[in-house]
């Protein structure tokens, strides 16, 4: 999806070799924006990498934000010249055939050796993928996980929460957290669980998810957070 363009629209913004923000929009400019919305300070001399043409209107957007280098199919002529005037940016031009012809083999020099592996294959059919989609949030059992594998599904994907259909369609970023419940569905030889089991793990993940969300607000706003979580 990523390297073709005629899909979507997709950028992503990359810190110490991870990414810090992945978006997609209707034009260049919204899915530099919104992955740029994701995480702005960790985006601070990192890499961006863009599917699609950079124009006027995504460079704009760039001036004030200092990016080691920005990797794209193409660059106007508007597009250079906004970026031409920032001090120790590299403009790579890199179409996705290029990737696609690259050698298979990718090397990595390590401490006492080599690493070599395999580059992704390129040549997944996304079009042909056979996607399951739950309505959720909602536990899975045993019966419908066979059930999925006997239509060979290739993705088996459950509905977010209102709230991320809301967020979305207003432009506010959020993140989705989940956490493992169902574990036993995956696992034929596992022992049977028990209710009660499950809503140990979900209370459990309650807690974890209250302390990861408080101590990522605490350290990216510097204020307190009090918030209300459900309990099972």
């Amino acid at each position: 999806m990523f390297l073709d363009s005629s899909y979507q629209k997709a950028a992503v913004v990359i810190k110490h070799t991870n990414p810090c923000g992945v978006a997609i929009g209707k034009s260049p400019y919204l899915a530099l924006k919104r992955a740029l919305d994701s995480d702005r300070v960790s985006a601070f001399g990192g890499i961006i990498a863009i599917n699609c043409p950079v124009d006027e209107a995504a460079a704009k957007e760039l001036e004030n934000i200092f990016i080691e280098c920005i990797v794209a199919p193409y660059f106007d002529n508007n597009a250079k010249e906004i970026l031409s005037k920032k001090k120790n940016l590299r403009l790579l031009e890199l179409n996705a055939d290029s990737i696609h012809k690259a050698d298979k083999n990718h090397i990595k020099s390590i401490l006492g050796g080599l690493l070599i592996q395999d580059l992704d294959e390129p040549n997944t059919d996304q079009k042909e993928w056979k996607n399951v989609t739950m309505e959720g949030p909602q536990f899975s059992t045993l019966a419908e996980s066979n059930l999925y594998r006997s239509w060979n599904a290739d993705v088996i994907g459950m509905t977010n929460m209102p709230e991320a259909k809301l967020a979305r369609e207003a432009e506010i970023c959020y993140i989705s957290l989940s956490m493992v419940t169902d574990f036993d569905c995956w696992h034929p030889n596992h022992e049977n669980v028990e209710v009660s089991d499950i809503i140990n793990v979900l209370n459990k993940n309650s807690k974890n998810a209250q302390s990861l969300i408080k101590s990522f607000i605490s350290l990216s706003v510097g204020i307190s957070l009090v918030t209300f979580f459900h309990s099972f």
